[in-house]
Formats: C-alpha cells, sequence, structure tokens
C-alpha cells in the first residue's frame, strides 16, 4: 500500500505563486490534498516526489496512448529539438503530419495545426460564422467544449440538450437563418463516456445541410483511438469541420482542425484576418506526434481494444453480480464510472448517476493503493498500449474490493 505525502512545501509554495489559495479556500484546499508533484514517468507508470510509484490511468488526458516516454516518440522529439526548436517557420515536419491525418480521415480535404485544442474550436467557431455570415452557435451540454465561446453572451450562444431531437427541431425553426453552426462531439466525453444517438447525429447532418448550417464534431478525444482513425468514419456522418487534439501531439499541446476546402480556406483572402495557423510552426511537436500517429497500426489497435474490452466487460460483470450501483461506459480505450445501474444519455442522466462525494472516496482508495485515476469524476480514465494484462487484472481488484466495502 503507498504511503502517500503531499509534497507539501511545492504545493504550499506553488499556492503562494500561483494564487490557488487567494480566491477559494475550498478549492485550494482541494487542490492541495489531490495534487501530485510528479518527478518522472514511463510506461504505464508514474513517480512522485517522494518516489511513490502508481499505475496511471490519467495519460495526460487520454493524449498518451502509447504510455509515457515511448522511445520513438522522446528520440524524435530529443533528435529535432537538437536541430532547432522553432524558426518563425515551418518545417517539413508539420506538412508531413498534416499529410498523415489527412490520410487517415477522408472528410478532411484540408487540415491546419494550431496551439490547443480549444484554439482549435475557436478557430472553428470563427470561419463558420464567416463561411456563413451568420452569428449563432448551437453547442450542446455535456460535451467538451460546449462553453468555449461562452461569454459571447446567449444573443449567439444556444445551449440544448445532448441527444434531444425536438429541442434541436424547435431552435432551427425558429432561427435556421440565424446559425452559423453545430458544434458537437459525436462521443461525449466530460460527462464521463456518453454517445450520441444515431438518429441524433443524423439529424444533425440533415438540418445542417438542408439549412446551410457548418457541421463540427469535436473529435479532440476520440480520433486516432482506433484503426478507423474518427468515430464519424465509424457512424458513417462526415462532419463540414473536424477539431483534433490530444492524441496528435503524443503528449504535447498541440490542436487541429479541417475538413471541407472551401471552408477552411474562406479567410484566406482576407490579409488582416489571415492567420498564421496555416503555417504554425510546431517542429518538434509535429515530429513527436507523427512518431506516435506512426506506431499506431493494426496490431497494436487490436492488442489494446481486446485489453480494453475484456476489462470494460468484466467490470460490468462485477457490478452486475454483485448488484452494485455502478454502471462503466467505455468508448475504445477511454472508460468512466457512473453510481447508478443504467446507462447514461444525456446531461441530466449524468448528473443523477455521479456523485462528486463517492468518486472522491473511489479516487482516494485507489490511490492509496497505487492507482492513479483522474481527480475530477467527469474525467474518463484511459488504458494505454502499455498497460499489462497484470495490471488491469490490479485494478479490477481494487475497484470491485472497494465497492464491496461500501
Amino acid at each position: 500500500m503507498v504511503k502517500f505525502k503531499s509534497s507539501k512545501d511545492y504545493i504550499q509554495q506553488a499556492s503562494k505563486i500561483m494564487g490557488f489559495d487567494t480566491q477559494e479556500p475550498g478549492l485550494a484546499q482541494k487542490i492541495s490534498e489531490r495534487s501530485m508533484v510528479i518527478r518522472s514517468a514511463n510506461g504505464a507508470e508514474i513517480v512522485d516526489q517522494e518516489n511513490n510509484v502508481y499505475t496511471d490511468y490519467c495519460m495526460a488526458d487520454g493524449a498518451l496512448i502509447l504510455g509515457h516516454a515511448h522511445r520513438n516518440v522522446v528520440l524524435a522529439a530529443k533528435k529535432t529539438a537538437e536541430r532547432g526548436i522553432s524558426f518563425c517557420s515551418f518545417t517539413r515536419h508539420e506538412v508531413e503530419l498534416a499529410e498523415h491525418i489527412v490520410r487517415r480521415i477522408p472528410s478532411l480535404e484540408v487540415v491546419r495545426l494550431c496551439q490547443t485544442s480549444a484554439q482549435a474550436i475557436k478557430n472553428a467557431i470563427s470561419l463558420s460564422r464567416e463561411f456563413t455570415q451568420r452569428k449563432i452557435v448551437v453547442s450542446f451540454s455535456g460535451c467538451s467544449y460546449d462553453n468555449v465561446h461562452t461569454d459571447e453572451g446567449d444573443d449567439i450562444n444556444v445551449k440544448l440538450p445532448y441527444n434531444d431531437i425536438e429541442a434541436l427541431d424547435k431552435i432551427v425553426s425558429k432561427i435556421n437563418g440565424e446559425i452559423a453552426c453545430f458544434l458537437v462531439e459525436p462521443v461525449a466525453t466530460t460527462m464521463g463516456i456518453v454517445y450520441a444517438e444515431s438518429k441524433f447525429l443524423q439529424a444533425l447532418k440533415d438540418l445542417s445541410k438542408k439549412h446551410g448550417i457548418v457541421l463540427i464534431f469535436d473529435e479532440i478525444n476520440t480520433a486516432f483511438r482506433g484503426l478507423k482513425a474518427s468515430y464519424q468514419q465509424e457512424c458513417g456522418i462526415n462532419a463540414d469541420i473536424t477539431c483534433l487534439g490530444k492524441i496528435i501531439g503524443a503528449g504535447f499541446p498541440l490542436g487541429a482542425y479541417g475538413g471541407r476546402r472551401e471552408i477552411i480556406q474562406c479567410l484566406d483572402s482576407k490579409e488582416d484576418q489571415f492567420n498564421d495557423d496555416a503555417f504554425y510552426q510546431c517542429p518538434v511537436i509535429a515530429k513527436a506526434g507523427l512518431a506516435a500517429l506512426r506506431l499506431l497500426n493494426e496490431n497494436l489497435y487490436k492488442g489494446l481494444e481486446r485489453r480494453a474490452n475484456n476489462f470494460f466487460t468484466r467490470l460490468n460483470e462485477i457490478f452486475k453480480i454483485n448488484d452494485i450501483n455502478a454502471y462503466a461506459s467505455c468508448y475504445k480505450s477511454i472508460m468512466s464510472i457512473y453510481f447508478r445501474k443504467e446507462p447514461i444519455y444525456n446531461l441530466n442522466g449524468y448528473m443523477e448517476a455521479s456523485s462528486e462525494t463517492e468518486y472522491d472516496k473511489l479516487y482516494e482508495y485507489l490511490k492509496s493503493n497505487g492507482i492513479r485515476f483522474p481527480r475530477s469524476y467527469n474525467k474518463p480514465f484511459c488504458i494505454s498500449a502499455l498497460h499489462r494484462k497484470k495490471d488491469l487484472n490490479k485494478l479490477l481488484s481494487f475497484i470491485e474490493e472497494y465497492f464491496l466495502k461500501q
């Protein structure tokens, strides 16, 4: 059993310098209690300042599908950095990464790189507004970036319930000539893992086509999770613009957005609005991301999905056999646990099935036994290609042990 120390000196210093303790004492205390000062990581393990070793299921919020410090990725970044980190001009590495992304996701005619996932979303929204000459953004409660533009005000920001076709039809009937875009995660990942129903995605596609609305898929968390590199390739419904992140940067901060050429290039003729993201300069990140994507072959995906599916099935069997008030949801190798027996379809269901208190207890129990889970209960936990069968068996054992003690 891990004897956890909070690295108090570092955390207290961070609280003073970074301001965690100035506004909300309760939040500051929670940050302090949950924070780990990390020393190093490798494969599926992470080591804190006191040399406690944890099996990590955060994996940089799902970005590290290959695990920590994969040799090929580290070597690619190191060799590129040795030749120069940034040049105020793009290099062949950005081009090669973009080519790889376009080749793997057929709906992308053009793709552009940017600094972060949030920036990719913002740029996609700006493009949709310029292309349609409209302002209103329709997003859906519970999706990762449904709040990225909320500072603009309710007059141009409409938020609807996830998977609610009736609410969607009503708003389109009312203001269809003013809607620039639909922004949606086809698999929502900020209320655990919640799938968009196929009829809901089809309604979005049909309405966007009928009324000239740009359909934006946020695939930041789902892209390159499996052999089919995007969820839209699985569900058969293509977006006009797709936003990417996480895995494409191999742990480095990187976003991307792409789609129909006529939309992505609609600002290029306006010199005052031309965005240098067209030639975003990130050779070290691009080379590391490309190295990671090239490793994601059919055999790797098959092995990862086999282990993840086996774990997921066994976890729900444990809940069912023991009549535990819990349910697990899964997309490929990312999963979440809810505190009710039924599946979740929208934010209301998620709120009913979520308990911060219950999750905190589960989090602390796992941490005390050398397992690192996401600090927030709305975040999925992640299985990487370097999590072994014995790692997953250990996690299953501790989850079962925890729930049976309750």
